[in-house]
C-alpha cells in the first residue's frame, strides 16, 4: 500500500488563511486573492456618487484589474467591516466626502497605508497600486 499526502489549492488556501490574517479577517496576498481591489460605494443609487463609483468600476475592468464591487444599500459601517473581512490587497472608496476634494480614498488591507488617488486618471493610479503590491511595479 501507498499513501500520498499532496498539496493542493485547498491546503495552499487554508495556509494562506492562517498566515495573512488578523483580528480584522483575511489579508490576502496579491497572487492568492480572488480580486485585486475591493471598490466600495458610500452612497445610495440614485446619488451622483454612485454613477461616480460604478464609472470607476467600468474602467477597472477594462483595464483588466479583477474588482469585487460593493454597492449594496447598506451602511458605510457595514460596507467598510465586511472589506476589511474579504481581505482584498487594496480597498478603494467612492463617497462624497472624497469626491468632494476630487479623490478616490484607498487603503492597502495589510499595511494599512491610505493613499488618496486624484479622480482624474484614477484608473492609471490604482493599475499603478496594484502593481507595485504584486511586486510589478
Amino acid at each position: 500500500m501507498m499513501g500520498c499526502y499532496g498539496i493542493g489549492p485547498a491546503r495552499i488556501v487554508a495556509a494562506a488563511a492562517e498566515q495573512f490574517s488578523d483580528e480584522k479577517g483575511l489579508s490576502w496576498p496579491m497572487a492568492l486573492a480572488p480580486w485585486q481591489v475591493h471598490l466600495v460605494s458610500l452612497s445610495k443609487p440614485d446619488e451622483p456618487e454612485r454613477a461616480e463609483a460604478d464609472r470607476l468600476y467600468e474602467g477597472l475592468l477594462e483595464a483588466g484589474i479583477e474588482v469585487v464591487y460593493d454597492d449594496r444599500d447598506a451602511g458605510p459601517g457595514q460596507k467598510l467591516t465586511d472589506a476589511e473581512l474579504l481581505g482584498c490587497p487594496l480597498r478603494v472608496v467612492v463617497g462624497r466626502r472624497g469626491l468632494a476634494d476630487g479623490i478616490y480614498e484607498a487603503s492597502e488591507r495589510r499595511s494599512g497605508e491610505e493613499h488618496r488617488i486624484p479622480v482624474e486618471g484614477g484608473v492609471e493610479a490604482i493599475e499603478k497600486l496594484v502593481a507595485s503590491l504584486s511586486g510589478n511595479g
